[in-house]
């Protein structure tokens, strides 16, 4: 039986991880099971520390979205959130 202190779950929320990229993360060999709990808004991706950590389970599932594309330029973002005054708020950066 796999040691349960060896998992561990991330919560992602729903409007900034992709859900078919999050379905998705099951064929990973790092990834034990994914939720999603449409009450809440939520993924829930439990996943082995010894084979990935919680930062790279994220970026697994970022939904990145072309946002413009002017003279063949085109522009990817990204919306995520940031700790501020013990707060998280919601920003988008430009790729």
């Amino acid at each position: 039986m796999p040691n349960p202190n060896m998992r561990g779950n991330v919560y992602l929320p729903l409007d900034i991880f992709n859900r078919e990229k999050i379905k998705e993360l099951k064929r990973h060999e790092a990834i034990v099971e994914t939720y999603i709990n449409e009450t809440e808004g939520i993924a829930v991706v439990k996943y082995e520390k010894d084979l990935i950590d919680e930062d790279e389970v994220r970026g697994l599932a970022l939904k990145i979205e072309k946002t413009d594309s002017h003279s063949n330029n085109t522009i990817y973002s990204i919306s995520c959130y940031f700790r501020s005054h013990n707060r998280y708020r919601k920003t988008r950066l430009h790729l």
